[in-house]
């Protein structure tokens, strides 16, 4: 019964959530990360998501050592891109996640071997509940993605290519900025 609880809090989160948003609240925990165990969280997430759906998860993880940021809000954003993956992937495909360390930032990146982003979409991505008319789709997962990668004072761009897929890269600035004065200066 402990999955069918986690899932109940997860819904009950993302409702919240929602609302939040709507709100414009934003409560952002920046907290020391260790990535091993936090990107196996994401393989084992992202494996119980892709079951059945002839999706392979790809991890390419040079870096595992420390991060910093809000894990429950990127673990969302991670939760939003790769449930847009799967549905851009209706046939099967890879979903590729990659961690690494460019300059002082975190890296995060979400491939997926899908159709490709439409043009019409292009420009207009992260616009609150833009959605291509997709089933089920409500259209806030990339507006909720954006809002919290920039309350990470990070940022998120994107390459597609139709019929080759979309990749999501997020850059997570590296140590966190303080607001507290360097008692060393």
């Amino acid at each position: 019964g402990q999955e069918i609880l986690k899932q109940f809090q997860l819904m009950d989160a993302m409702t919240r959530e929602v609302l939040a948003f709507a709100r414009g609240d934003s409560q952002v925990l920046v907290r020391k990360v260790y990535l091993h165990r936090f990107l196996a969280d994401v393989r084992e997430h992202l494996n119980k998501e892709f079951e059945g759906k002839s999706i392979t998860l790809q991890m390419e993880t040079p870096y595992q050592g420390l991060a910093w940021f809000d894990e429950i809000k990127i673990r969302r954003v991670i939760s939003n891109l790769s449930t847009n993956a799967a549905r851009a992937m209706p046939e099967g495909g890879t979903f590729t996640v990659s961690c690494q360390k460019v300059d002082e930032t975190l890296q995060l990146s979400f491939g997926d071997t899908g159709t490709g982003i439409p043009p019409e979409m292009e420009g207009r991505l992260f616009d609150l509940f833009a959605t291509s008319g997709r089933a089920g789709g409500t259209g806030l997962g990339l507006a909720i993605v954006k809002k919290i990668v920039t309350e990470h004072n990070g940022t998120v761009t994107y390459e597609t290519e139709a019929g080759a897929g979309t990749t999501f890269t997020i850059a997570l600035p590296f140590p966190p900025p303080t607001d507290e004065e360097d008692p060393w200066d």
